[in-house]
């Protein structure tokens, strides 16, 4: 956590971090199928490199690569990222921020970090690095969406998205 937080800081030095500091992870795919969490890969040790970082009034996120071919594979979001901390908005803003803004190079370089794949289970709060721990009924996923374009209230009992979380074992 310490050295998530020290790499945004070391290229923003001007910078403190907003209020609301994350919980470290880069989503893989947001509300996975089950086909999706098979691919995975939960419970695999997976290096991350962080490249840059984009510091704004509302949001601090820093970009990621994933230097694993297979684990990138599995990826669906489309800019990789770990956010930081934000000021008032939610932590899924960093998505629309990267398709308009480009973060800056880290100054030192890129920085390489481990962690484990896992689950995160909405509702719960729990993340979940074992496949076999998964819940049973896990895989309740919306099938449509609503007119606004959000997942039926349904959705909310199963798995919330494959994530890296750099807090677990490394």
């Amino acid at each position: 956590r310490e050295s998530i937080a020290g790499t945004f800081l070391g290229n923003n030095p001007r910078s403190r971090l907003h209020a609301r500091v994350c919980d470290f992870h880069v989503t893989m795919v947001f509300l996975p199928t089950p086909g999706q969490v098979e691919k995975a890969g939960i419970g695999q040790r997976v290096r991350v490199t962080l490249t840059g970082s984009l510091d704004h009034p509302e949001i601090q996120l820093l970009s990621v690569a994933l230097p694993n071919p297979a684990v990138a594979a599995n990826v669906t979001n489309e800019n990789p990222h770990i956010t930081v901390a934000t000021r008032t908005v939610p932590p899924a803003v960093a998505n629309h921020m990267l398709r308009y803004a480009k973060p800056v190079p880290l100054a030192r370089g890129s920085v390489a970090v481990t962690g484990v794949v896992g689950a995160y289970l909405r509702g719960s709060g729990r993340i979940v690095t074992d496949a076999k721990a998964l819940p049973a009924g896990w895989a309740v996923l919306p099938t449509k969406r609503r007119s606004n374009g959000s997942p039926p209230a349904s959705a909310k009992r199963g798995a919330g998205g494959g994530r890296h979380d750099p807090r677990r074992g490394g």
